[in-house]
């Protein structure tokens, strides 16, 4: 199956480098999550409850997340398995 792409990614997939955790007005954060309802990537559960009318989402059932600056998906861990250097920009 297809990756499918929320319509937020749509509009604000590539920003300027340096400005990638500006995708979302509600949490300045480096990276995104994957809906487990709707297979989308938002920046954040606000963010997919805008856009999605038929659905909300819930939190506690993400499991994968997306880097804003190098679009790595990955498990939802305490940890990463990355390099220091991608875990910096996957915080907030």
């Amino acid at each position: 199956m297809g990756e499918q792409v929320g319509k937020m990614d749509e509009d604000v997939t590539d920003p300027p480098v340096g400005d990638y955790r500006k995708l979302c007005s509600h949490y300045s954060r480096g990276c995104s999550f994957v809906s487990p309802c709707c297979g989308k990537v938002y920046p954040c559960r606000l963010c997919h409850d805008d856009q999605e009318l038929t659905h909300k989402i819930d939190r506690y059932r993400v499991t994968e997340v997306q880097c804003r600056n190098c679009h790595k998906k990955q498990p939802v861990s305490l940890s990463f398995l990355v390099s220091q250097t991608a875990h910096s920009h996957m915080e907030g």
